[in-house]
């Protein structure tokens, strides 16, 4: 039985780190999703202002201010892209961690189950050879 005490502490540490596993795959998933969307509204907001801006810049001074612009915005973008495919990456290290923590968690469980009925097996056999001698002493003290 002290086995069985043993997993069911190595139960509790896997339980609690598949808890940890699953926070930071919701968390950083959660992030994945608002760099999308923060990625998809600067890209929206490109192409506005490439619309916008479409044939009304003459003076070189602002033609060079707008062009120095959009290279930024233009950068921003590429960046934004290259953080969300890290972003993703690591929410899909996440999640292979989270699958991997849930499995040693039914590892256990089913080894503490499998444990605890042949804990139960040999107390039924102790406690059915008890009774089969109690039933044989009295049989031989009636005769």
């Amino acid at each position: 039985m002290n086995d069985v005490k043993k997993l069911i502490v190595a139960r509790a540490y896997y339980e609690q780190q598949e808890g940890i596993a699953e926070q930071a795959y919701y968390e950083t998933k959660a992030n994945c999703e608002k760099k999308e969307a923060t990625l998809k509204s600067l890209h929206d907001y490109y192409q506005q202002y490439m619309l916008s801006k479409q044939g009304a810049v003459n003076d070189p001074g602002i033609l060079g201010n707008y062009r120095h612009f959009l290279k930024r915005l233009d950068e921003a973008i590429v960046n934004g892209q290259t953080e969300l495919e890290q972003m993703v990456k690591l929410c899909e290290q996440r999640h292979l961690t989270l699958v991997e923590r849930k499995q040693k968690t039914a590892v256990v469980e089913k080894l503490i189950k499998k444990r605890q009925n042949a804990h139960e097996a040999r107390s039924n056999k102790q406690e059915q050879a008890m009774f089969d001698a109690i039933a044989l002493q009295q049989w031989l003290s009636n005769d």
